[in-house]
């Protein structure tokens, strides 16, 4: 599938809140969703710079130990991650979206073609990346998603194209669950906002399964976060433990910039044969 108005970026590189993240657990997966925004990342050298560092520190905490991350306006490549991470990017007029994932223990799934996607909603705008990922220790995989949602009137073409886009991944990589991590440009707690709706709408073959981190107001600095965009969403595991980070804001951050969030996904253990249970 061509990516549609963006380029598309993959490379390898050399390789608080509602509650509190619990122990690292092997049955979990990690995965933040962070907007630093425009004014930070591109009108402010000072924000940029610490935006930086703070998610080279996000991506290198043992405590934290991040699987997956999504940051928007990380696309113009100056940015080197921590040894391990690889990443997939795609660059849109006025955004980016890059998708971070653990490549230590994450991989690609092996298939010839369709494995991953990028590209753009509408016009150039609302960048995504897709990739489908196995966990190489433990039974897990999914197509994961990284997107910025056009907003309004833009939406709904916008999420026509996604869904489209997640089709194909999930047609060639054989695989039918999905971990989506988005600033969706829609509240959760708007009429038609739940995660479950919009799963459905983007075309998941069990919406039913759906599980999504909490409503936080994480956007944006400018109008007193007031709004809950930012989410991680999934058709896989039990549920969503949920972390809001950058409270109290740093002094450093300026304009329309985000919260970030963590989503911790408890995954199904085997403790004995039929007793499954979660950490």
């Amino acid at each position: 599938m061509s990516a549609r108005g963006c380029l598309a970026l993959a490379c390898s590189l050399l390789a608080v809140g509602s509650e509190a993240a619990p122990p690292k657990s092997k049955h979990r997966i990690d995965a933040l969703q962070w907007n630093p925004g425009r004014e930070c990342l591109v009108d402010s050298p000072s924000c940029r710079t610490e935006a930086e560092k703070k998610l080279t520190e996000l991506l290198q905490d043992k405590d934290i130990d991040l699987d997956l991350a999504t940051v928007i306006g990380f696309g113009d490549q100056s940015y080197v991650a921590p040894k391990g991470w690889e990443r997939i990017t795609s660059v849109g007029k006025s955004d980016s979206t890059t998708l971070f994932y653990n490549g230590t223990r994450w991989k690609k799934t092996a298939v010839k073609t369709g494995g991953s996607t990028s590209g753009c909603m509408v016009g150039g705008e609302g960048s995504y990346a897709i990739i489908s990922l196995y966990h190489v220790d433990f039974d897990y995989n999914a197509v994961m998603v990284a997107a910025n949602f056009p907003p309004p009137p833009n939406f709904d073409q916008g999420v026509e194209e996604l869904a489209a886009a997640m089709r194909y991944v999930s047609t060639y990589s054989f695989e039918s669950s999905f971990l989506l991590m988005a600033d969706t440009n829609i509240n959760q707690t708007d009429e038609h906002g739940s995660s479950k709706e919009l799963m459905t709408r983007l075309g998941a073959r069990q919406p039913d399964l759906t599980v999504t981190t909490d409503p936080e107001n994480t956007c944006c600095l400018d109008s007193g976060f007031t709004s809950n965009l930012d989410r991680v969403v999934a058709t896989i595991g039990l549920k969503f433990s949920t972390q809001v980070l950058f409270q109290p804001t740093p002094t450093w951050a300026v304009g329309k910039f985000h919260r970030a969030i963590i989503g911790s996904l408890h995954m199904p253990m085997l403790k004995s044969q039929g007793d499954v249970t979660y950490v």
